[in-house]
């Protein structure tokens, strides 16, 4: 019987590969398989967003306002960890590039000499991300945000003393910072962002910068219902500081460009594509090969296509803040661009292929003497002639910061804490 069985089942198959069924079934197989990813797809795109809107929507009702700074933390942490990772975070960064168009802020930077050369430009660059990383990715009210923030303060606190910080300065890279992650998701991701999370992006920047200390007193009206009105004044505000403000300077053409030395040739065309004409000019660049303005939009538009009709949805949120280290207290960076700052010196990094390539064109690898394999300390990190001092100011930042409760609205003032408006 079973020998029977198997001469039919292989008559079956002899009879079907003869009569060209096969390739015909395999294509049907294919399209069904296809057609099932797609509508998978689909119906998980927008599921984490339109749980987001839902939990909300519930909470505030119809009511702009209301958001706390928690609330808005939540939502901003599920674009920019889950979402939209990699365009937020170039955002952020594009944002803190096109301040350099300015010359009070370029001026301040040469000042401090933390642009002489690619080593000074890429440790600045690193301080500075793993910072706005503490600050950024961890809840209102941890010790590592109001670590990180108080010693940020610290180390902004003496040239706003003597005059070399203006208060427009720092309101000007407050207003790139989130401006650009905005611009950018709108304009080159799977879908544009909602009025609600508009919303809470201004509402939790509006607290990062009272945290930061930076007076709203420049702004024009001073009495706004919610994020999406404060950052719409914001970014009027900021196109009319430019007007004022952005020209060419020497200054400016030297801090552009030694940031641009920190990124690879790739990051460096594309960021100069993205750069309006007359911020160009104003750092002394000039306009970007052919090749890269006729390509970044439909590669861009491509991608676009493609996460929103064929790539499954993120499962799991992106890991921004540092790694704690070995050392007590520290943290290694999870990622580094030109130079390995803070790096864990695991035996890949400092013997895998890609350091093998580093060593040969003469690059250093994580471990390297000079590059604090142990890690960064968040109340510690800055220039080295500002290392171990401040600790006074420090503590007396840590204890107003405490009383910066993350249930407070920045707008309403509502949930029994006080919602300082700094300005």
């Amino acid at each position: 019987m079973q020998i029977a069985t198997m001469a039919f089942t292989f008559l079956t198959m002899d009879t079907i590969l003869e009569s060209g069924i096969a390739p015909a079934l395999t294509a049907l197989l294919i399209a069904v398989f296809v057609a099932v990813y797609i509508c998978l797809v689909q119906s998980l795109r927008f599921r984490h967003t339109q749980a987001i809107q839902r939990k909300y929507t519930a909470k505030l009702g119809e009511a702009k306002s209301g958001l706390t700074v928690n609330d808005a933390y939540d939502i901003t942490m599920s674009l920019a960890t889950l979402e939209f990772p990699t365009t937020f975070t170039s955002g952020v960064r594009l944002g803190m590039f096109k301040s350099y168009a300015i010359p009070t802020i370029s001026n301040l930077l040469m000042r401090t000499s933390h642009f002489d050369d690619l080593e000074t430009t890429s440790r600045r660059a690193a301080n500075t991300g793993a910072l706005l990383t503490e600050i950024f990715f961890h809840p209102p009210g941890s010790s590592r945000g109001i670590h990180a923030t108080a010693r940020t303060n610290f180390l902004h606190s003496g040239y706003r003393k003597n005059g070399h910080i203006s208060n427009e300065d720092m309101l000007y890279t407050l207003a790139l910072s989130i401006v650009e992650p905005i611009r950018l998701i709108n304009r080159y991701e799977w879908r544009s962002l909602s009025p609600l999370e508009v919303n809470a992006l201004g509402t939790y920047w509006k607290s990062l910068g009272e945290t930061l200390d930076i007076s709203y007193l420049d702004l024009p009206s001073m009495a706004w219902h919610d994020g999406q009105e404060w950052l719409q004044e914001l970014d009027e505000w900021a196109r009319a500081y430019e007007r004022r403000n952005m020209q060419w300077s020497q200054a400016n053409f030297t801090v552009a460009h030694h940031a641009a030395d920190t990124l690879g040739s790739l990051q460096r065309h594309a960021v100069n594509t993205l750069l309006e004409e007359e911020r160009r000019q104003a750092i002394g660049f000039t306009s970007p090969p052919l090749a890269y303005s006729i390509s970044l939009e439909p590669v861009l538009a491509a991608r676009r296509f493609c996460v929103r009709h064929l790539c499954l949805p993120r499962l799991r949120p992106v890991q921004m803040t540092g790694i704690p280290s070995s050392e007590p207290g520290h943290y290694w960076a999870r990622n580094w661009y030109s130079r390995p700052w803070y790096t864990k010196a695991t035996r890949w990094a400092r013997y895998g292929p890609s350091a093998w390539w580093r060593r040969l064109l003469n690059q250093p690898c994580p471990g390297d003497d000079g590059y604090q394999p142990q890690g960064y300390d968040p109340q510690q990190i800055g220039p080295v002639a500002l290392q171990g001092k401040g600790h006074e100011f420090i503590e007396q930042e840590k204890a107003r910061l405490s009383g910066l409760t993350g249930s407070r609205c920045p707008f309403t003032g509502q949930s029994g804490s006080k919602c300082p408006h700094l300005g």
